[in-house]
């Protein structure tokens, strides 16, 4: 019994070998934090450990090959979304070695310059593998079976709970008033608008899939919610006479990030607005020390999204995110914490 137990002590203690750590990976996921004053920071933290099999690659993608092998594992959990959160959070672009992959290095430009925006589009095309078209921003799904249920029908309790929680959280920050006129830009599955439209509130959207807007126009109409639905790019409703406005408030609610035009949006909503009025910016990833002014991001779940779907997924730094609200006509007004920990933007128009 006591040579057993000098066994399993020595066993306990004896030195950890590299295989060891080949078999035990640290998964690290980003987070964000607000201070009192309600300013972002980044904070790193240790996520889990996990236990990956002898097929499994470095949690670094360096190269094109790396790159598919990642989007192939991954491919069984993309209708999951808690389980694709989980797998493929711990995954990042090694940047350096897409820059020499690229030939080039970010410039040190003007953030707000067609140099710079050409860079981060081409990078884009270079690491997609395919021409940005909004087109690819969305899901195709069968439009006919979705119509027999009611919205976000196939998702767990939880989720559904959480998702109107959430639209309820930032509908009592919005500070509603009778007969507003909003504008939700990329209304997806188009919960915030039915929520919106039972409020009285005159809603309009805009949205890239073809099939969500064909879904959500029908969902509208059967609950006798009268809804201005356009499918588009953003920037599709400058001339279209059914979105000429003016609004009381536009809503970006995890869409901001998909725009490849920023300030040419932001101007554009400027004009659309009533003197006042406020652009609300929710779940968007806005950064105290993201790397660059602005650009795309190399976390698991968004390097997914872009190589598989062709989807764009921006970053911005919150230096950069302020001054681009001045120069486009708008002020920063509030930030709200809210309480999935996502801050919740206001910006008012200031001329």
């Amino acid at each position: 019994m006591i040579t057993k137990l000098k066994k399993a002590i020595k066993w306990i203690f004896r030195p950890i070998t590299r295989p060891f750590f080949n078999h035990i990976r640290l998964i690290v996921r980003e987070e964000l934090s607000y201070n009192k004053d309600g300013l972002q920071s980044l904070e790193i933290k240790q996520f889990s450990k996990v236990h990956l099999d002898e097929n499994d690659e470095r949690i670094r993608i360096e190269n094109f090959k790396q790159y598919d092998e990642f989007i192939n594992r991954f491919n069984p959990y993309q209708h999951t979304n808690e389980e694709f959160n989980n797998y493929s959070r711990g995954y990042k672009l090694c940047l350096n070695s897409f820059y020499q992959l690229y030939g080039s290095y970010p410039p040190e430009c003007d953030p707000f310059s067609d140099e710079y925006r050409n860079w981060e589009m081409g990078f884009f095309c270079f690491i997609t593998g395919k021409n940005y078209d909004v087109n690819n921003e969305g899901c195709s799904f069968d439009v006919a079976k979705e119509k027999t249920h009611p919205l976000g029908y196939n998702w767990s309790v939880d989720h559904r709970v959480n998702t109107v929680s959430r639209y309820m959280e930032l509908i009592k920050l919005m500070k509603l008033e009778n007969g507003m006129s909003i504008l939700e830009m990329g209304f997806g599955l188009g919960i915030l608008l039915e929520i919106l439209g039972r409020f009285q509130c005159k809603i309009s959207g805009i949205e890239a899939s073809k099939d969500h807007v064909e879904l959500v126009e029908y969902q509208l109409k059967q609950q006798h919610i009268n809804a201005i639905l356009l499918r588009g790019d953003f920037l599709d409703i400058e001339n279209d006479d059914r979105m000429k406005g003016p609004y009381d408030i536009v809503i970006f609610e995890a869409s901001f990030h998909h725009c490849n035009d920023p300030v040419r949006v932001l101007k554009m909503l400027h004009k659309k607005l009533n003197q006042n009025g406020r652009i609300l910016f929710a779940q968007e990833p806005i950064y105290q020390d993201f790397e660059r002014p602005w650009g795309i991001r190399y976390d698991g779940e968004t390097a997914y999204q872009m190589r598989f779907r062709g989807w764009l997924e921006l970053g911005f730094r919150r230096d950069f995110f302020e001054e681009l609200l001045v120069r486009t006509g708008f002020m920063l007004s509030n930030v709200f914490e809210m309480q999935n920990g996502y801050p919740l933007i206001e910006a008012r128009k200031i001329n």
